[in-house]
């Protein structure tokens, strides 16, 4: 076991973050799912050692092996992209340095490496937090919201970047997008009101939904009066809606997504 979390809290003030979290993680993409506010950056840090709190964080591997990309991610404008790594490196020790040429070709910054940082795009921005983290070859990797604001294909190509970087890792990932859960993690958690409401393997989460997921032309949702979450799309013939509801339908249900079983799972939760 990689990391191992026992009632793990943190306040800010009179706010619980994070109310009694307890999880087990070892080898694996996990994809943390949950609206803001709902303990997932507060959980990264803790993880991390940038925050103080109460209860129980043990490791299976040394602390200097976790590589950390924040949401928040910035570089230094005026270092080139290699003095970024280097700067980096500095805390990581010198076989660290030695690394820094294949991490750059791994994110494709190669070519780039003498480019000052501050001429970067944002996606290659993230390319070299990316890079950054994976410094000391660490054994945890922890990646707060990795793709968020990126373009569609920066977005699939960072993705692409995460499944590689985390062979034989333990990696977390929080994300607002659910696919790249999908796409990317073998494991899903879900985080509510600063406690752990699902710990599993991403289809099984699918299964709320099951039997609540309707794909209907969109007029027809319209005079139904059909409340729910609604995805609206085109066929060739018509609009079409993908509806996840609790209202009984005379028509067969279609097979539930992750993305809709995470629907359903809120939903139950936030009518507490």
């Amino acid at each position: 076991m990689l990391c191992n979390i026992e009632e793990l809290r943190k306040n800010y003030g009179k706010k619980q973050a994070l109310r009694g979290v307890s999880l087990s993680l070892d080898v694996g993409v996990y994809g943390i799912l949950g609206e803001n506010g709902a303990g997932k950056t507060t959980l990264l840090r803790c993880i991390c050692g940038l925050l103080r709190y109460k209860g129980k964080i043990e490791f299976g591997c040394s602390k200097k092996e976790i590589g950390y990309l924040p949401q928040a991610f910035d570089v230094f404008k005026n270092l080139t992209v290699r003095d970024n790594m280097e700067f980096f490196a500095s805390y990581k020790g010198k076989d660290a340095r030695n690394k820094i040429p294949e991490l750059l070709e791994g994110v494709g910054l190669r070519d780039a490496a003498d480019i000052k940082a501050g001429a970067l795009s944002g996606g290659m921005k993230r390319r070299l937090g990316l890079a950054q983290s994976l410094l000391g070859d660490p054994r945890i990797l922890v990646l707060d919201e990795p793709t968020s604001g990126l373009d569609p294909e920066e977005r699939i190509r960072f993705s692409n970047l995460i499944e590689k970087a985390g062979r034989g890792r333990c990696v977390l990932v929080t994300t607002h997008i659910v696919q790249d859960v999908e796409n990317l993690c073998n494991r899903l958690i879900v985080m509510h009101h600063g406690l752990i409401c699902y710990d599993g393997i991403k289809e099984k989460a699918a299964e709320y939904a099951r039997g609540k997921v309707f794909c209907i032309p969109k007029q027809e949702a319209e005079q139904m009066g059909l409340s729910g979450d609604i995805v609206q799309f085109y066929t060739a013939e018509q609009p079409m809606v993908r509806v996840v509801t609790n209202k009984k339908m005379e028509i067969e249900p279609v097979e539930p997504t992750v993305e809709d079983g995470y629907l359903c799972l809120l939903k139950e939760l936030n009518k507490g």
